[in-house]
């Protein structure tokens, strides 16, 4: 978590929202919520917004379009979001978390505690060509929206 702290340390207080997945990403999210609402309050802007979301890996479409129709709601105040997680396997969940935010447009960066199969993350798309992913280490992972050529 350190390491990955430490690779966000200069864009954390950039996120005015911040959104962990349901099941393993809520102590990630709640500690980088700290960190980012700590040095926002040091720039003099607000907190930024938590939420948590079920949906990306679960394979109940109902599920998964509750958490499009809030992320759809929710578009006009949420700014600059940061998706957090615990864990990485496959990479399905995020993609899919990943789909609904490039879909509405919404700016996003993913940050992940760690990750199943790094070797699937140097130099390479991994959700899709729209995302680029770069390994801080084998423990954790940032990834980064692929700014526009």
């Amino acid at each position: 978590m350190a390491r990955l702290v430490l690779e966000l340390r200069h864009d954390i207080a950039s996120y005015d929202t911040i959104i962990g997945d349901d099941a393993s990403g809520r102590l990630p999210t709640l500690f980088l919520r700290e960190i980012a609402n700590n040095k926002r309050a040091k720039e003099g802007k607000e907190n930024s917004k938590t939420f948590f979301l079920v949906g990306g890996r679960y394979t109940d479409e109902q599920i998964f379009q509750a958490s499009t129709d809030f992320i759809s709601s929710m578009k006009p105040m949420l700014g600059r979001v940061l998706l957090a997680t615990e864990h990485i396997a496959s990479g399905y969940g995020m993609k899919r978390m990943a789909k609904i935010f490039q879909q509405e447009g919404i700016s996003f960066d993913i940050a992940s505690v760690s990750v199943e199969r790094p070797d699937v993350f140097p130099g390479k798309h991994i959700l899709n060509p729209c995302v680029m992913g770069r390994m801080i280490s084998r423990e954790c992972c940032f990834i980064r929206k692929k700014d526009p050529e």
